[in-house]
């Protein structure tokens, strides 16, 4: 099943459902090895294993890298890429 959704997701029209089916079947967010890899694979974003509120496609257009046991808050934006 999992190379399946792996292989319908990125031709699915509303991607945030299928996210939800996902984390159904895999007990959550917490867990959930085959979001790590769609978004890995879809979005060039490595998510460690223990994060959750981090599965939100447009929040990684500058990100490629969170670590392990992270909480993202579900407002949480980068507003510039550029540092200071």
């Amino acid at each position: 099943m999992k190379k399946l959704i792996k292989l319908i997701y990125p031709y699915f029209k509303n991607k945030e459902i299928l996210e939800k089916i996902i984390i159904k079947l895999e007990k959550g967010e917490y867990w959930s090895n085959t979001l790590r890899e769609i978004y890995s694979e879809n979005y060039g974003v490595e998510i460690g294993i223990g994060t959750y509120g981090c599965f939100k496609q447009e929040k990684y257009k500058y990100i490629r890298k969170i670590g392990n046991y992270c909480s993202i808050a579900s407002r949480f934006r980068i507003l510039s890429k550029k540092s200071s």
